[in-house]
């Protein structure tokens, strides 16, 4: 400790003398130095702290392996050290410790505010998927925390809240694979983790922290308009218009007093806003005619037969509903200029119920909120940014197979890293049995999809159709080439629609979900998933599927009989264990009656499919698609927004429909 401070004395000596005769060997070996007592005093500290420095040691598979963790506010400390000969009277503290490895961090600000339940366990997790290389060993190693916090990484508690449970579910997964007993200590025996935790951060100065809301002088200035506009008896906001001659007109109404109709506030030319910035924050068009109090009393005169029955007026004639001024509902021009002021410029777009308290506020209009949401659902920039609901669209038409080997569905499903290199799964699936095959491989390449492909050719013959998306493995010179040899015809569903290859999406799903807990409860590490891959296979193949007449992909693709998890039975016999095996040899005269058998069952399945499938379409209620060829439409990725840049607008176009397809539209931009 405090090595760089003692040195420093040294260090400067040396460059002192570095700078006389250069900074080669050659010519700074026949230097000598002239020592004080200073620099010799450092120099016997400075060998003292090397002396009596804690050394790193090589580890040993035969000592026993300790991991020391600890967390504090603002940072986590773990230490790794090894004891050779374990005395079991003795308590961890007290042991011979060889150090092995020290490591520590700070939290980020968005960590710092994680519950201490994850903080604890943060170093934990660290060790495990960074220190490999040392926790890795035939007799595991023993964990010191002075936390409980691996029984709730284990078993999250039902008081911590939902996300963190999620969180530490998954950091659970990356201890799956090491063998380690946990104990618990005291904290104020864990005193290395605890110092490696708090060592280097800054201290945090003594004081009392406020939130304090900012408010600047404009925003000042317009609370104290605001207050003194509560005090007067106005009823108006007032509408600021821009003269040529730099001076801002105010239509201001007044009740209880008679004021013209149009009365001028000057400005002090010398304002630092522009007239243009101020044009340019209205948004409006040079040429929007805002609604002022003539043409508001046009309307009450015209529209005079359909004012309520209970109204008043001030002194210049206005008719007023509840002390609001009464504009009619057929008044279609006026309350168009209303809602786009309302609605449109600095307002912002915001919806229904903004809206309608910014009307509200100053005019009385029957029927309100079904007129302004009659105008929201026509406002073309609403569309852009926010979108309409997900609307249910009826079923339409899907690949159907009517015998197995007909349809083959491929996808590439990412796994992530492994014990080798592979990183993705090949799925072919079987569209009538839903038989699949998975294949781990390095990459998505159009290699291992024509080899694949290849490969399925020799053993079950070649497919009528391929089905896939249009990645570049699938879509690409190597594949088409293959299937014109084979005599394949290729089908590529359209981007950004997974639903028509729903088939093999499902079953991605199920593999995801079949190796997740077939790694947590064979306790295997997350990078050993190639080695299951097997047997999450045999999993989806030997399962009976209720759209099959709970029969297994196995028997409706080969007709072979379903092996059952009871088979085989081992038993004994002349006191040596035994085998039960069936004879499934067929005479040759049953073979016809086993492929007739299999057809009537490839029949059954699909009579059972479209039943199924009329059946969905009853219950579904979706409304059919109501554009057609020549109609104008935005489009955006199904209830997901533009990752590229967050202010880009959900709702891209507008698109030309050009084409109608089976399952898609062709558009053109405008």
């Amino acid at each position: 400790m405090d090595y760089s401070r003692v040195m420093q004395p040294l260090h400067i000596l040396l460059e002192a003398a570095l700078q006389q005769v250069g900074r080669t060997k050659r010519l700074a070996a026949g230097f000598t130095l002239s020592w004080n007592d200073d620099d010799k005093a450092a120099f016997t500290t400075a060998r003292n702290l090397l002396a009596t420095t804690q050394l790193l040691h090589f580890p040993d598979d035969s000592a026993s392996l300790c991991v020391f963790s600890d967390a504090s506010e603002r940072g986590w400390g773990l230490l790794v050290s090894q004891i050779r000969e374990w005395n079991d009277a003795l308590p961890v503290v007290e042991q011979q410790h060889e150090l092995l490895l020290c490591k520590s961090g700070v939290f980020s600000d968005t960590e710092q505010r994680w519950s201490i339940i994850e903080k604890e366990a943060f170093p934990i997790i660290f060790a495990a998927r960074n220190l490999g290389y040392l926790l890795v060993r035939r007799g595991g190693f023993r964990l010191y925390c002075d936390h409980k916090n691996l029984v709730f990484v284990f078993a999250p508690d039902k008081e911590v809240k939902r996300h963190v449970r999620g969180k530490l579910q998954r950091w659970a997964l990356s201890l799956t694979g090491l063998a380690f007993q946990v104990e618990h200590i005291d904290g104020t025996d864990n005193l290395w983790a605890d110092l490696l935790s708090r060592w280097g951060l800054p201290v945090e100065e003594a004081g009392v922290s406020m939130q304090c809301k900012f408010i600047t002088r404009s925003r000042a200035r317009e609370l104290a308009e605001a207050a003194d506009a509560e005090e007067s008896d106005s009823v108006v906001e007032p509408e600021v218009r821009v003269d040529q001659d730099h001076t801002h007109r105010v239509d201001q109404v007044h009740r209880g007093h008679e004021v013209p109709e149009h009365s001028e506030v000057l400005v002090d030319p010398n304002h630092t806003e522009p007239v243009d910035q101020v044009l340019r924050l209205h948004m409006i068009s040079d040429d929007f005619e805002f609604p002022s109090l003539g043409s508001i009393r046009a309307a009450q005169e015209e529209h005079a037969s359909s004012a309520p029955l209970e109204v008043g007026r001030d002194d210049s004639g206005l008719v007023l509903v509840n002390d609001r001024l009464w504009v009619p509902a057929a008044a279609t021009e006026l309350l168009q200029r209303i809602f786009v002021i309302s609605h449109c410029g600095l307002q912002g777009h915001r919806g229904l119920e903004p809206m309608v308290s910014t009307i509200e506020s100053v005019f009385s209009i029957s029927g309100l909120s079904a007129l302004c949401r009659r105008f929201l659902s026509r406002c073309l920039l609403c569309k852009h940014v926010k979108g309409g609901n997900i609307i249910t669209r009826p079923w339409g038409p899907t690949y159907d197979a009517t015998e197995p080997n007909e349809l083959l569905h491929w996808d590439f499903l990412f796994m992530g890293e492994s014990a080798g290199a592979s990183k993705y799964v090949l799925v072919l699936k079987d569209g009538l049995s839903h038989n699949c095959e998975l294949i781990a491989c390095d990459s998505a390449s159009s290699i291992v999809a024509a080899t694949a492909l290849v490969d399925w050719w020799k053993r079950f013959g070649a497919p009528s159709v391929l089905i896939s998306d249009q990645g570049s493995h699938f879509k690409n010179a190597v594949v088409q080439q293959v299937c014109k040899k084979l005599q394949l015809r290729q089908e590529l569903v359209v981007a950004y629609s997974p639903w028509i290859n729903g088939t093999v999406e499902r079953v991605n799903r199920d593999i995801l979900q079949v190796m997740r807990v077939l790694l947590m409860e064979l306790k295997l590490d997350t990078h050993e998933w190639v080695y299951l891959l097997p047997l999450v296979q045999g999993n989806l193949n030997h399962t009976p599927v209720a759209s099959l007449g709970n029969r297994s992909p196995v028997e409706t693709f080969t007709g072979l009989r379903r092996p059952s998890p009871f088979e085989p039975v081992i038993i004994e016999m002349n006191g040596k264990p035994v085998v039960l095996t069936e004879d499934i040899a067929l005479p040759g005269d049953r073979m016809e009656r086993l492929r007739s058998d299999l057809m009537a069952m490839h029949r059954e399945v699909a009579d059972l499919r479209e039943k199924r499938r009329l059946q969905n379409m009853q219950l579904s209620k979706g409304s059919p698609c109501n554009f057609a060829v020549g109609d104008f439409v935005l489009w955006s990725i199904l209830d997901q927004r533009l990752t590229v840049d967050k202010l880009l607008a959900r709702w891209v176009g507008p698109f030309e429909v050009v084409e109608t397809r089976r399952t898609s539209l062709s558009s053109d931009t405008w």
